[in-house]
């Protein structure tokens, strides 16, 4: 019994240090995942009827996009489908 007792208390360290591993990782993933919800997604959305359907555009704005670039390319998005589908008058 007393031979047995060395290997017991190496294999609960080896458990133990596996238990923490995990953990570590675990609280990795739950860290990226409130990181993720904390900065939501910016949409803008533009709505138009064209031969009586509704046509829309959402366009999301990228992470390190300007609001100025944001707007440029939601705007060129907008003019393109417009002269495919012009608004009804």
């Amino acid at each position: 019994m007393a031979r047995l007792f060395p290997a017991a208390i190496l294999v609960s360290l080896v458990l133990m240090l596996g238990v923490a591993w995990e953990l570590k990782g675990l609280h990795s993933a739950v860290d990226t995942l409130v990181t993720r919800k904390e900065t939501p997604m910016q949409t803008t959305t533009t709505e138009w009827v064209s031969g009586g359907l509704k046509v829309s555009v959402t366009t999301a704005r990228g992470a390190d996009e300007s609001a100025d670039d944001f707007a440029t390319r939601h705007k060129e998005a907008v003019d393109a489908l417009l002269k495919k589908y012009p608004k009804d008058t």
